[in-house]
């Protein structure tokens, strides 16, 4: 584990205008393992978006879940899986960042 990361979490606030409003903030800095698993594309009001798949592994916590998001590098990966090992001692963190 030698990347650092960093896992925000989303809060609901309100607006100036009374509408709701979602801000990102940080949950917790951590040393990680990455491991980058394929690209693709995937389609989006019809416009083709790039893909890649990547596993961060860190410590075991587990308050991590799928509403949290990663910060790596300056690119926002958003979390589709949370796996926590039984012998409590990692957690792995399946994610995708969309370009």
């Amino acid at each position: 584990m030698r990347e650092r990361i960093t896992i925000q979490v989303v809060s609901e606030t309100q607006s100036s205008t009374g509408y709701p409003a979602q801000s990102w903030g940080t949950y917790a800095t951590r040393w990680a393992s990455v491991k980058n698993t394929g690209g693709g594309e995937d389609e989006e009001s019809g416009q083709k978006t790039a893909t890649r798949g990547t596993v961060f592994t860190i410590r075991y916590d587990i308050n991590v879940t799928e509403k949290h998001r990663i910060l790596y590098r300056s690119n926002l990966y958003d979390i589709k899986a949370v796996l926590h090992y039984a012998d409590r001692r990692y957690t792995e963190i399946e994610t995708e960042l969309k370009k």
